[in-house]
């Protein structure tokens, strides 16, 4: 039944607009003709197909309404998690449409293109409106172009519904067949806005306000409703006006045309069309089966506009596409909500890393509108920062705001609550928070997501020199350590060295992190040289310290082409595990004695399985491939390895972790089946080194400005909000024209970043250190 559906909707759409595809002449012609005797008179085969067409659609109907939307829980869920960018395909669908029509550059069947302006589609003439009016057409174009580019999208959403309702005005019946579509469009982007990727522009405070009033949850569902009924009497309307008042229009199109009709007579085919098509609006204004009818209703649009190659394009129908996959991705949508039918729980992620980020977010997409999951993220800071580029803030390629992101703007629906973690009891599913007030306080969970990114790793400078040791597991530690070269490279501007024997930064801890931060302090070195007029003889070391298992798992080629640019970049390399310790007169080795150092940047990390360790207060049980503990006793925690967070693995395998176990939480919580959590083999590998990051693709190393390329387009991929993203941009602009900002961060001897790691005792300070850095 569901293939002769398939089948049949396919033919369906081969006569949807037949003026598109048939002359003035043509229609004159066969609308001057009688019509087809099956339309006449009481037939075998037309009693036949509209038997067929009721049956079928008693039993949609039927299915429906017993729980047939219900169906595939997992598939429904990842369709949510695109709804945000149901908003963005529509607004490409309706600018596109729109700047096609008003330059003519998808003409109706017999025009050539750039001739014949139209409004909203091809039969919808300029040139037939009162010269009055003729400035429709860069209306029409100029409202494309800000919808397609998220310029005011509201506004120009307005505009086309008033260009919808000047063509009802002043063309009459033939606007009739696509003035409900464009209205229903223009209605879900007022209400829904421009979605994921827009130009932002200045909005005064007050729309602002209202903006996110529309965009409320409840007002995207009944902007959905609205889309739904409008498109679906448009197809009503289509097939009424078309196939049953005008069957002889199909039959044209048959004819010019050579359609296949499937082994039918084309007076039968006809009327196989008209009953398909009627059942197709019936179903979409009943909110049945649309995500079905979506596949379908793209790949007939496709394969006819391949049939129709001489009289349409493919994208002749694309605000049709886009109307197509918001139902995939949003469903029917409703006037009156019912009450949230999945099951009460409340899932909750520790941690505010980009683990925890995309875990937060997985969840924000996934949960059906609406729902009883209550998703709580307890983080120590109030922001989101981007620990990746760290070393490209030291260097002033990057700016600290660009890797900032409040968490109320990065999270919509997740309660975020300001706090640290002191004790998990697992048994009792809660946990113990310090909150800024120095109080305690119980918070219980379901479903517990462990997401805390491994900590700086204090164990061997138990003695540390305060303006000596420095870190790099936040924006404060960045700029510190950033004031500090500065610093000392001002106190040798006009003098000699004051050091010039001396080892002047070493980085212990390598793989991605170290090598990215030796490249960056060179490259600040090296401006500041130039900027400043220190002396030459100033050119202190960079020396890596780094262990076997740090880059093991980096490609060798790539590790080679590391060794050589360090080489010419004079940068060492040395093995971490000859280390004793790092106290304050410089780094200690195990043979070799004490080495003198300027500056050490400690880069070693707690393993966070540490972390949970501590947190739980006794020895846990291994992690099950679906990112869950084994024990039974700990049902319902989902840890994000340790492997996932190190810094010579991807950011992307992070997300994929956060993302699993976000998953996984959520379908355990709903009694559905868990997956595993499988990593992805990529083609492009990727050793991240700041601005000289090196990149290979099957094996073949790329050239630099490819591979400077890819990382921008990947870290891009990784902000989470557009904000950073346009930052980034600019960062990058301005790096390319200006080189790096060496730029004083402020007056003083910087400190040491002690409260890289917080405990309840410096809870206060750690909390306005990083307001203050972001």
């Amino acid at each position: 039944m569901l293939l002769l559906i398939f089948f049949v909707v396919l033919a369906n759409k081969a006569g949807a607009h037949e003026l598109w595809v048939l002359t003035p002449d043509q229609v004159l012609e066969w609308n001057g003709k009688p019509k087809p005797s099956i339309y006449t008179s009481i037939t075998l085969s037309g009693f036949a197909i509209l038997a067929i067409a009721l049956a079928v659609n008693l039993t949609l109907f039927h299915l429906d309404a017993n729980g047939a939307r219900e169906l595939f829980p997992m598939f429904r869920a990842r369709m949510r998690s695109l709804r945000k960018y149901t908003s963005v395909i529509l607004r490409f669908c309706l600018g596109w449409v729109l700047i096609s029509s008003a330059l003519a550059l998808e003409p109706r069947y017999g025009n050539t293109i750039f001739t014949e302006p139209t409004l909203l589609a091809p039969d919808l003439v300029i040139s037939q409106l009162p010269p009055s009016t003729q400035w429709l057409r860069w209306f029409e174009v100029t409202t494309g172009i800000a919808i397609v580019l998220g310029i005011y999208t509201r506004l120009a959403a307005l505009c086309t519904i008033s260009l919808a309702v000047f063509a009802l005005v002043y063309l009459g019946v033939p606007a009739i067949a696509y003035a409900p579509s464009f209205i229903g469009v223009s209605a879900y982007l007022f209400f829904a806005g421009s979605g994921a990727l827009y130009i932002p522009m200045p909005v005064p405070t007050t729309l602002q306000t209202m903006n996110q009033r529309l965009a409320h949850t409840i007002n995207l569902g009944r902007a959905q409703f609205l889309l739904r009924i409008l498109v679906g009497a448009n197809f009503l309307y289509l097939a009424v006006y078309f196939k049953v008042i005008q069957p002889n229009l199909a039959m044209a199109i048959i004819d010019v045309h050579q359609l296949p009709t499937m082994g039918f007579s084309p007076e039968t085919f006809v009327l196989i069309l008209a009953a398909t098509e009627v059942s197709i609006g019936l179903l979409i204004v009943a909110g049945v089966v649309l995500r079905f009818l979506s596949f379908i209703l793209i790949a007939a649009f496709l394969f006819f506009s391949l049939c129709l190659t001489q009289a349409e394009y493919l994208t002749s129908h694309l605000l049709y596409y886009g109307v197509a996959v918001s139902f995939l991705f949003n469903g029917s949508g409703r006037w009156r909500f019912k009450p949230a039918s999945d099951k009460s729980t409340r899932i909750t992620i520790l941690g505010n890393g980009l683990a925890a980020i995309s875990a937060a977010r997985r969840l924000e997409s996934i949960l059906p509108e609406p729902s009883n999951v209550k998703v709580t993220l307890v983080s120590n800071t109030l922001d989101y920062q981007f620990k990746s580029m760290l070393p490209e803030v030291v260097s002033g390629t990057v700016q600290p705001t660009s890797v900032v992101s409040p968490l109320v703007r990065t999270l919509v629906k997740t309660e975020v609550i300001l706090a640290e973690a002191e004790l998990i009891d697992f048994r009792a599913k809660c946990l113990v928070l310090c909150c800024p007030d120095h109080k305690t306080k119980l918070h219980h969970y379901d479903q517990l997501i462990y997401a805390v990114e491994p900590g700086p790793n204090h164990s061997l400078s138990p003695n540390r020199k305060p303006n000596c040791v420095f870190y790099l597991d936040n924006i404060a530690d960045a700029l510190r350590l950033k004031q500090h070269i500065l610093n000392q490279a001002s106190s040798n501007s006009n003098e000699a060295p004051l050091l010039p024997d001396e080892l002047g930064f070493a980085i212990v801890g390598g793989g991605q992190h170290g090598s990215a931060l030796a490249m960056e302090i060179r490259s600040l070195l090296n401006r500041l040289r130039v900027e400043r007029q220190i002396s030459q003889l100033y050119n202190p070391k960079v020396v890596v310290f780094e262990s076997e298992s740090e880059i093991e798992n980096i490609d060798s080629k790539l590790l080679n082409r590391r060794n050589e640019l360090f080489n010419s970049h004079e940068i060492g390399v040395v093995n971490k595990d000859s280390i004793e310790r790092i106290d304050g007169s410089g780094i200690v080795l195990k043979r070799s004695g004490l080495i003198e150092v300027s500056t050490v940047v400690n880069l070693n990390y707690h393993s966070n399985l540490d972390s949970l360790q501590r947190h739980a207060g006794e020895k846990l049980p291994d992690i099950e491939h679906d990112l869950s503990l084994s024990d039974p006793l700990y049902n319902g925690t989902w840890v994000v390895s340790l492997r996932s967070m190190m810094s010579e693995h991807r950011p992307s395998y992070t997300i994929a972790q956060g993302r699993k176990a976000a998953t996984n939480a959520w379908a355990r919580s709903q009694g559905l089946p868990t997956t595993s959590f499988v990593q992805c083999r990529h083609k492009t590998y990727e050793l991240y080194m700041g601005h000289k990051t090196i990149t290979s693709w099957c094996g073949v190393k790329l050239p630099a400005i490819i591979s400077r390329v890819i990382n921008r387009v990947r870290f891009l991929s990784l902000l989470p909000t557009f904000e950073c993203k346009v930052r980034l941009l600019i960062d990058e602009l301005f790096s390319v024209f200006f080189g790096n900002s060496t730029s004083d961060l402020g007056s003083g001897t910087p400190t040491n970043s002690n409260t890289s790691t917080m405990d309840k005792t410096q809870f206060p300070e750690h909390l306005s250190e990083n307001k203050k850095a972001a």
